[in-house]
């Protein structure tokens, strides 16, 4: 074994539980300045090299966060011989691998199995989405959101808005309204003359903010209660309290975590116009993207002041562009 990675092997394996926390605080701090990064890209319109940029590193962040979880709830179950440095980069490729081919499969996916009016759709949605934010669109049901909104809010929905949208009820006649409303004099336009590369794009760039959004910020929730599970069981065995090592504990903070965030209500999901005009059919006409969305539609808004100051102040308006661009 090289001299140089000893240290490091022999931190691994011996305090293991430390080394996790150090490792964690960073992964943190990355995984919610990206998620900060994602919400300010996707909620306006992404070009092919930005969306590009945002499916790559969410791939990667997200899988280095799935890594984490594998690393210490599976591998020492699977492989207990497999020295401590071993262990933890095998979680690592395992976690990236995996997000990297399911996410790419999922997205592949859902734009090849697309109708053409939903892609079609999707473009025009995509320019309704700063609308949208401000609070300026209304169904029959009403407003969808209040005007005085939060930034965290604003941008959450200018991001998540094409999504909830696409399967909305009477969807082209709202859409016509909603064109009319921002001043276009002749409605909606002619979405069927769009090129297939145009109106591809436009998909991708309504799939991508649920699904990247939506994963980054349950990656980093799950782990930021591994960290507090970790930080609490050393508080106790400082002030030598009986912890026990009930797996329960760290579970209960994950739900607790992501229960509260799942339940937190804003201007936007508590809408009857959301409610009433726009969930039910994505509900019904896709499952899988209408758990991304109202799970990022709830989640997002919360911790956002936390994923700003960690882009902005530790991260120092980190980019996350390609990483060979």
């Amino acid at each position: 074994m090289p001299p140089s990675i000893e240290p490091a092997v022999r931190a691994l394996n011996s305090n293991r539980k430390v080394v996790m926390m150090l490792l964690l605080v960073p992964y943190l701090l990355v995984e919610l300045a990206f998620n900060h990064r994602l919400l300010m890209l996707t909620s306006g319109t992404l070009d092919n090299q930005a969306l590009r940029g945002v499916e790559i590193w969410g791939r990667i962040i997200s899988g280095v966060g799935l890594g984490l979880l594998i690393w210490t709830f599976a591998m020492g179950r699977l492989l207990p011989r497999l020295p401590g440095l071993a262990a933890f980069l095998l979680s690592l490729v395992l976690g990236v691998l995996c997000m990297w081919h399911a996410q790419r499969a999922a997205i592949d996916y859902w734009v090849e199995q697309a109708p053409a009016r939903d892609k079609q759709i999707s473009l025009a949605l995509g320019m309704l989405a700063p609308t949208a934010a401000l609070g300026q669109l209304h169904t029959g049901h009403g407003p969808l959101m209040a005007q005085s909104a939060s930034e965290g809010l604003r941008l959450t929905v200018a991001s998540l808005f094409p999504a909830s949208a696409l399967h909305a009820a009477q969807r082209d006649d709202l859409i016509l309204a909603w064109t009319r409303q921002m001043g276009a004099s002749d409605g909606a336009p002619d979405l069927a003359r769009l090129s297939p590369e145009l109106v591809d794009n436009a998909y991708r760039n309504l799939i991508v903010p649920p699904l990247s959004l939506g994963l980054s910020l349950l990656f980093a929730l799950l782990n930021l209660a591994q960290l507090a599970y970790a930080l609490l069981r050393s508080a106790a065995s400082l002030l030598h309290l009986q912890w026990g090592h009930h797996g329960w504990y760290q579970a209960a903070l994950s739900l607790a975590l992501v229960g509260f965030s799942a339940t937190m209500g804003n201007g936007y999901v508590d809408s009857e116009a959301l409610r009433l005009d726009l969930l039910p059919g994505l509900w019904r006409n896709d499952p899988l993207l209408a758990v991304l969305t109202v799970w990022g539609l709830h989640a997002e808004p919360p911790w956002f002041a936390v994923a700003e100051w960690a882009h902005k102040s530790v991260l120092l308006n980190a980019s996350f562009k390609l990483p060979w661009g």
